[in-house]
């Protein structure tokens, strides 16, 4: 078991690593490059364990400092102890929520690849897993695409085995928006899932033109319409998911218990959608999970990263009953590529994860010095 592993961590790291993309119309990048944050923990044997931080996109410069700070609460203890994440969380004021909660469950997740690692079983195999595979959907439509620049990207997406897709709208016009929207429902016999990602684009819609813009919507026949106010407008949520005729998804900008707590509660969402890369962790999602399956709620699996990332949230994915979908972007880094240890299998809309030791992935030194860090690279939108 786990939990019997005596090895003890002698390291924790954070860094930044730069990539270019493979494949993928962008938007918000700078020189058309992504900076991810990454957590390396080691043990004593010399055996590293790897995590990934979604807030690092945003805000880079933060992370090594942050986990040299937090390194002092997991250095010494042993890979096997349980509830390690939770000194993080009782540190006050700032253990809660936020960047300091989003580093702590990357780092956490960086632990549970080791303990596959040094097990040699896959993550998921440690955990109570409900699952073989999980359904998945390919995630591209960006803001900025074209209609024939959709189709040809759900063309390329179903040839890849999927059957399922996510585009984004916002940024351009309403109408042509809704004209890139119904050239995908032609194009898709799966789901249509549409992103306004509200908690990116400023200025975000208010209650009355999103309720507008989802009444448009129904009528083409969607999954789910997601992020269509910004994150702190939670109480309009409420509203708009109990007149709104697509079941409304949101949850990947929150972190820690208190902020999903919030919105399970309160029932302010259909589909309530956490990343462990920046939710807080593995342990974390699991415990939202249970208590959406309690309140009989819908949840689905955020991923915008890299091998790291995606692995993660699919190991997270098998281990959940009530997760419907997880997020696999379309958008290919070179980075990832040299990442995996052995690549997970997608097949008629379903991922399936091979048995590779800890989350299959390795971020070797080789990669380290072949995408290092590069300036001003942070994700931002410029209109």
């Amino acid at each position: 078991m786990w939990n019997d592993i005596d090895e003890k961590i002698i390291s924790v790291k954070g860094f930044c690593l730069s990539s270019k993309y493979k494949e993928g119309k962008i938007f918000g990048q700078n020189k058309n490059i992504k900076t991810m944050g990454f957590i390396e923990v080691e043990t004593e044997s010399g055996e590293k364990g790897y995590g990934e931080n979604y807030a690092s996109i945003y805000a880079p410069e933060l992370l090594a400092p942050t986990v040299e700070f937090l390194e002092k609460f997991f250095k010494g203890k042993k890979v096997g102890e349980k509830n390690l994440i939770n000194v993080v969380y009782k540190i006050p004021f700032i253990g809660r929520n936020g960047i300091i909660k989003s580093i702590a469950g990357s780092i956490e997740i960086a632990i549970w690849d080791l303990r596959g690692k040094l097990l040699k079983k896959p993550t998921y195999q440690l955990f109570e897993k409900q699952r073989n595979n999980v359904r998945c959907y390919g995630s591209g439509g960006s803001i900025i695409m074209t209609n024939h620049e959709i189709i040809s990207e759900i063309d390329k997406s179903l040839n890849e085995g999927f059957d399922s897709y996510k585009m984004r709208v916002g940024y351009q016009t309403w109408n042509k928006d809704l004209d890139r929207v119904q050239s995908a429902r032609k194009q898709l016999k799966g789901d249509l899932m549409v992103d306004a990602i509200m908690g990116t684009l400023t200025p975000p819609w208010n209650l009355k033109t999103a309720s507008e813009k989802i009444e448009d919507l129904s009528k083409i026949g969607i999954r789910w319409i997601e992020e269509p106010l910004h994150p702190d407008n939670v109480e309009d949520l409420f509203y708009l998911k109990e007149k709104s005729k697509i079941p409304v998804a949101a949850g990947e900008a929150y972190s820690g218990k208190l902020e999903y707590n919030n919105l399970i509660k309160n029932n302010a969402v259909d589909i309530l959608q956490f990343d462990s890369t920046h939710s807080g962790g593995f342990e974390l999602c699991q415990d939202i999970s249970k208590k959406c399956l309690d309140k009989k709620m819908e949840c689905a699996v955020h991923v915008w990263g890299s091998a790291i990332a995606i692995s993660a949230n699919i190991h997270l994915s098998y281990s959940l009953p009530n997760v419907s979908y997880v997020e696999i972007p379309l958008v290919k880094l070179d980075i990832s590529e040299h990442m995996w240890l052995e690549k997970p299998k997608i097949s008629n809309g379903f991922v399936e994860l091979s048995d590779a030791p800890g989350l299959g992935v390795l971020i070797s030194d080789e990669i380290k010095n072949k995408f290092k860090f590069v300036k001003n690279t942070a994700f931002e939108i410029k209109k």
